[in-house]
């Protein structure tokens, strides 16, 4: 008969909390040693200090004491971390996270994590030292909540070249720009105004700068998707740190989420009215993930996005998630996947909790098989010249609101014409909203053919400087 496994977790809250009661559902397979938190007095914790043989202490208790009750615990042989960022000495509040975890790995802990941050940033210091001290980490959890991905990437496309991965790995908004069209609804509900913490009248969105963008907002907020400070999410960084995840291993080559690596932009700009225009046009606008090879170049990008409404990722709505993963043709062979599209709850404690039993299963099973098992591609020989987003050539959408004036709408044509031919840029399309006019001004929409991003900023920067569009031009990527 295999022996218990011995559990210890840093940080048991939304997430940990739905864990911790997993684990203790299967107290035949597992043993819960010790659980840091910041403050175990809390009424929350009752269900862990009547457990019993479960060590519950606070987290400055356990860096009084260098992490020893952990670290030394002979009897521990997984660390799960979900504790998140954590306060350090330079400021950044995940650098504690990452001291924490490097300690329990060279005190030969096996860890699972859901922290996309820590991972990211330094994973391969993390992956090298589990390496060195022979333990595994499992970090499923860390993009996609109930989606297995990481476990597909390392599996089940193991012999099959990916060319390229898109997906909406934020849940929040997708939730946010699935609600939008709910607020031109008759009767369209208020947030909880108790819940949000402010205020909440049908007049105050209404003269709101963009009424149904800041009403899903905040509707987000009351169902506990969005954070006060929305920045993280809304502006792409939870996303870029995923997507760096994942194109690290599906092309076996470190990728760091500078916003250099992964150019990103906000859905803030996004407006009930682009939703409805893009409509028209057979697009919706989902907020995608994107790492693309091509050749020995990597492009990756995270930006709200054109897709058409035939797309499988055009009709994953709310809070879940969706990762596209497309093959690279091998000339001759025609079996393997072509493309494969996965679908599943993005956000959650009870999500999240259920990928991370997962890998705690799966590290119980090689720990009785003495297998050790972590991505290799931090210590990869593999180049690859990361395009950048100047360089990234996409079609696109142009939404721009001008004055009512004779010949503006000719410069425009003339801007994106270009002075030279370096400067042109294909026009698809145009279309004149003078049913949407607001007094002398009138938005128009250009859709445009695959064009360098730098070509497009510095048409749209020309747009703002002549005075042919009043506020700054809304741009938005067509993805094919």
């Amino acid at each position: 008969m295999s022996r218990r496994i011995g559990i210890s977790m840093l940080g048991c809250g939304t997430v940990g909390l739905p864990l911790f009661r997993m684990l203790a559902n299967r107290e035949q397979d597992f043993s819960v040693r010790c659980v840091v938190v910041g403050n175990p007095e809390q009424a929350k914790y009752d269900v862990i200090r009547t457990a019993g043989g479960v060590k519950l202490i606070s987290s400055s208790e356990y860096d009084e004491r260098n992490g020893q009750d952990i670290a030394g615990d002979s009897e521990t042989d997984i660390v799960v971390e979900v504790i998140g960022g954590s306060g350090g000495s330079e400021g950044d509040p995940f650098a504690k996270t990452r001291e924490r975890l490097l300690q329990v790995i060279r005190a030969g802990k096996h860890v699972v994590t859901a922290n996309k941050t820590v991972l990211s940033s330094w994973g391969t210091e993390i992956f090298a030292a589990a390496d060195d001290a022979g333990v595994n980490v499992g970090f499923e959890a860390s993009v996609a909540g109930s989606i297995p991905v990481i476990r597909l990437l390392r599996e089940h496309w193991r012999g099959q070249p990916i060319r390229k991965i898109m997906g909406i790995m934020n849940g929040t908004c997708n939730y946010i720009l699935s609600s939008m069209p709910g607020y031109s609804q008759p009767g369209a509900a208020l947030p909880d105004a108790a819940k949000l913490g402010k205020e909440v009248s049908a007049e105050s969105y209404a003269n709101a700068s963009n009424p149904a963008m800041l009403w899903a907002l905040d509707h987000a907020k009351v169902a506990g998707l969005a954070e006060a400070d929305p920045s993280f999410d809304v502006d792409g960084h939870d996303a870029a740190q995923k997507l760096s995840i994942l194109a690290s291993i599906a092309f076996h080559t470190a990728v760091q989420p500078t916003e250099e690596n992964i150019p990103r932009s906000s859905i803030l700009p996004i407006s009930l009215e682009d939703l409805t225009l893009v409509h028209k046009l057979g697009f919706v606008i989902k907020p995608l993930a994107v790492a693309e090879k091509k050749g020995n170049d990597i492009e990756l990008r995270v930006h709200p996005c054109l897709v058409k409404q035939n797309h499988p990722l055009a009709n994953v709505t709310g809070a879940y998630n969706a990762i596209y993963i497309e093959s690279e043709p091998i000339k001759g062979v025609t079996e393997g996947f072509a493309s494969q599209l996965y679908y599943g709850q993005g956000a959650g404690g009870e999500a999240t909790a259920t990928a991370l039993f997962s890998d705690v299963m799966e590290i119980q099973q090689r720990i009785q098989n003495g297998v050790v098992s972590n991505p290799s591609y931090y210590c990869s020989d593999k180049k690859f010249n990361i395009v950048s987003c100047d360089d990234q050539v996409s079609p696109g959408y142009i939404k721009s609101v001008s004055k009512d004036e004779p010949g503006v709408f000719m410069r425009k044509t003339v801007i994106l014409y270009g002075e030279t031919e370096s400067d042109r840029i294909d026009i698809h399309q145009i279309y004149n909203l003078h049913e949407l006019r607001d007094g002398d001004l009138v938005p128009d929409v250009i859709t445009i053919g695959p064009t360098p991003f730098g070509t497009v900023r510095r048409a749209l920067g020309r747009f703002t400087d002549e005075g042919v569009s009043v506020e700054e031009p809304l741009f938005l990527r067509i993805e094919n």
